[in-house]
């Protein structure tokens, strides 16, 4: 591994952890290790050291920077060169450019975490500023060394999806965080894509999903997973990644000891999402989060299992993706109250379910009190059994209020294989063949898949209510 040394002429000692060597009659103790820093010897070295490390560090970059093959400004000028063959290597050279770029940054670029104490004093101050205005910063978008105004740094942890998405629209720098630290650390302005910039940025480039395929699936049918937009998913968990979900915080400020109230930070950035296109949903598409504070929960985006996706499965782009409900990043986001709240999200519920009820069934069952169960999945939009059954697992049968939701529509099963009004419920006789004695009814019973309500759930674990019936 290189290190650098000061050398006068020959190497001394004295390491200096830049990655060059300074030859300069610099004055040092008798033993070589170190300089000597006070009165005229500080002074001597101080003069000969600040242009050293400043004006003649810089030049020595801009030669190293023009000659990289990674450099595609460099590559048109040799192209136009008479060498061909120096063209044709350094084209050749360059399917591996940011490579080549990062390791510029290796091998030259000094970086002040490596710097020995001893020389840290003696290092320009205006070195990392004079950087800072030429055009010394890789591209991973145009191949090129651009100044630092041109582009941004990706911010910590940022997904590859992210930087990719980013790097169409601005510079990427391509560049070690440490260069990004020092620069900063010598005042000067460095633009990071951490999340707050990115959500920023995403008002100015909205984000745009590829297109996908949609198709139609009979109600009751099993789930056909739609795949999510990767890129809408990176993107949210990295616009999330600052705001601690999952840790709670008081109402009122900071605490007894001034630590930071999260809850409270919380919901001061979470308004930062509205209107942001971030919101993959079970469709394949990407939503657009309410921009304003949502009161009714039927244009909510909605938070549901594959039963109450498949309970709508014609509107599953108001549904959220089921693998951004799972994500590690993004679990405690969708769990979280204030999260929902505020951007529009609202958990399915039986509701819901009844609000969007008439775009489920056929529209000539609306007010009927009977109707003929005839073609369950056919083409006149009858729901089939399984359907029925997903229903009736959501809306509690022996729950006066939710059933009367549905009132307007014949969605009870009836053994004679028609349906019944939900508003006429209380008439019907309720069977649980499960708890029948009657071998002849069971047998009958075990014959008609419309059997209404066999499933007072084989998992429930009461004992029936007391005004079950049995034959």
């Amino acid at each position: 591994q290189f290190v650098g040394r000061i050398m006068r002429p020959a190497p001394m000692p004295l390491k200096t952890g830049l990655p060059i060597h300074i030859m300069a009659n610099v004055r040092v103790n008798p033993e070589g290790n170190n300089f000597i820093n006070q009165g005229d010897g500080n002074q001597w070295n101080g003069t000969l050291l600040d242009s050293a490390t400043g004006d003649m560090y810089v030049s020595l970059i801009k030669s190293i920077i023009l000659r990289d093959p990674s450099n595609r400004n460099n590559n048109r000028n040799v192209a136009n060169s008479p060498s061909r063959n120096v063209s044709k290597n350094l084209f050749t050279a360059n399917n591996d450019v940011s490579n080549n770029a990062r390791s510029i940054y290796q091998s030259t670029w000094p970086v002040m975490s490596k710097v020995k104490p001893c020389i840290k004093p003696y290092i320009s101050g205006s070195l990392h500023t004079s950087l800072a205005d030429r055009p010394y910063f890789y591209s991973s978008m145009s191949k090129t060394f651009v100044k630092l105004s041109k582009g941004c740094f990706p911010g910590k942890n940022m997904p590859t999806l992210v930087q990719n998405f980013v790097a169409k629209r601005m510079e990427i720098l391509d560049v070690p965080p440490e260069v990004a630290d020092d620069l900063s650390h010598a005042g000067v302005v460095v633009n990071r894509m951490n999340p707050p910039e990115l959500r920023t940025f995403l008002r100015r480039n909205d984000y745009t999903p590829s297109s996908k395929v949609s198709a139609k699936m009979p109600i009751g049918m099993e789930e056909e997973l739609y795949e999510v937009d990767q890129t809408c998913l990176s993107l949210l968990e990295y616009c999330t990644s600052d705001m601690k979900m999952n840790e709670d915080g008081g109402d009122n400020g900071g605490g007894a000891f001034g630590e930071v109230d999260v809850a409270a930070q919380r919901r001061e950035i979470l308004p930062c999402l509205r209107g942001l296109r971030l919101c993959p949903t079970s469709d394949g598409g990407v939503g657009r989060f309410s921009r304003s504070n949502v009161t009714d929960p039927n244009n909510s985006y909605l938070i549901g299992s594959e039963n109450d996706r498949l309970l709508m499965p014609f509107m599953l782009k108001l549904f959220i993706h089921p693998q951004a409900l799972e994500s590690e990043t993004l679990k405690n986001f969708f769990q979280n109250e204030d999260a929902k709240r505020i951007l529009g999200i609202t958990t399915f519920n039986p509701s819901i379910l009844s609000y969007h009820i008439g775009s489920i069934l056929p529209s000539s069952w609306k007010g009927k009190l009977k109707v003929a169960w005839n073609n369950p999945g056919g083409e006149d939009g009858q729901p089939t059994h399984l359907w029925l059954r997903r229903f009736w697992r959501v809306v509690d049968i022996t729950d006066a209020g939710l059933v009367d939701l549905f009132s307007e529509y014949p969605l009870v099963p009836l053994c004679s294989g028609e349906l019944l009004s939900c508003s006429l419920v209380n008439s019907a006789l309720l069977i649980d063949t499960s708890k029948q004695d009657n071998d002849n009814l069971n047998k009958e019973m075990n014959h008609m898949d419309e059997v209404a309500f066999q499933e007072v759930d084989e998992d429930s674990d009461d004992g029936g209510d007391d005004d079950e019936q049995k034959k």
